[in-house]
């Protein structure tokens, strides 16, 4: 389960991340120390999911296509910076991570990572499979590469927070406990990815044609509406009385044409509602500061007036009870 490796020289260096990641091509950036390179891995593997601690001296690592077709799993890689600098280079965009900033690549396409000082971060690697997301949004997840997917004064402050008291608390529980803990995270980060998506969309939705067809207009209109409804439920998730009947009155629709407009989606009206209040439940639950605040508070906050029926909800959707998944991420 946990492997601490250390490199006192760059070729040791280069086995070391190929055996703790993927194969990777590396390369020194700039002149060694006077104490010549240094690297760490401490990783902690549970399964299909690893997270690891990375801390080294600058250099360079390359996914080539070369190495890519020479097989392997396709493993989604999150990478949040805690010192130093790194700049992530991958289908066209780069990024700059500096400390509190998170990135998203994928290990079944080239990338390139440079580090031109000393530097530490986190690596949270998966296979693409553990992001259960709806199609859609596993299908644009590649437009999220390379890209900022937060600070942490954001959304990246949330995953932050989490694996900090991940890596914290994995030392102290067995494999089983420590691949859920992980397992939690790589949920938390599919709230960031839709969260992520949604805003792109948002500020890239092209302008309507001047004279679309009658069913261009009808399906835009559809969408535009579809779109309210979801912000709607975001902007009065923590009211206890939101319901379809509700939403529906607000957008001037029937009930009945509320849950055609969701019929060719992957959820229904009632489901985002659920899963979304649970989301920031969940969310709630992780963060220290609301460390003290009573689980069924927790729960009515977000609309959840029943706390055995939160509690029920929270683990068929999680896996663990409300104050189980505190437990496990706040290590108390």
């Amino acid at each position: 389960m946990h492997q601490h490796a250390l490199a006192p020289d760059f070729d040791s260096w280069s086995e070391v991340i190929s055996g703790s990641f993927v194969p990777l091509e590396t390369e020194t950036v700039g002149r060694p120390g006077p104490r010549g390179f240094r690297g760490s891995v401490d990783l902690y593997d549970l399964g299909d999911l690893a997270l690891s601690t990375v801390n080294a001296a600058p250099h360079t690592v390359q996914r080539t296509e070369r190495l890519i077709q020479a097989g392997g799993n396709s493993l989604y890689k999150l990478s949040l910076q805690l010192a130093g600098r790194g700049l992530l280079i991958q289908d066209g965009r780069e990024v700059v991570l500096e400390p509190g900033r998170m990135a998203l690549y994928d290990t079944s396409r080239p990338y390139t990572l440079t580090f031109d000082r000393s530097f530490s971060c986190y690596v949270l690697m998966f296979p693409h499979e553990q992001l259960e997301l709806p199609a859609d949004q596993m299908e644009q997840i590649g437009q999220l590469t390379a890209t900022d997917l937060g600070t942490l004064h954001g959304m990246g402050g949330m995953m932050g927070g989490y694996l900090d008291n991940a890596r914290r608390v994995l030392p102290g529980v067995d494999e089983t406990v420590g691949a859920r803990l992980v397992h939690h995270a790589v949920d938390l980060l599919g709230t960031v990815v839709t969260d992520s998506l949604g805003a792109r969309a948002e500020a890239a939705a092209p302008q309507l044609p001047s004279a679309p067809g009658p069913h261009a207009s009808r399906e835009a209109d559809r969408e535009r509406t579809r779109a309210d409804v979801v912000r709607y439920v975001e902007q009065h998730l923590a009211e206890p009385d939101l319901d379809p009947a509700r939403i529906a009155r607000a957008h001037f629709i029937s009930v009945r044409s509320l849950h055609q407009l969701f019929a060719t989606t992957e959820t229904t009206v009632g489901a985002l509602i659920r899963d979304r209040r649970l989301e920031r439940c969940r969310a709630e639950l992780a963060d220290p500061a609301h460390a003290q605040r009573p689980v069924a508070v927790v729960g009515s906050r977000w609309g959840f007036t029943d706390p055995a029926h939160f509690s029920r909800a929270f683990r068929d959707r999680f896996g663990d009870s409300p104050a189980r998944y505190r437990r496990l991420v706040l290590g108390s």
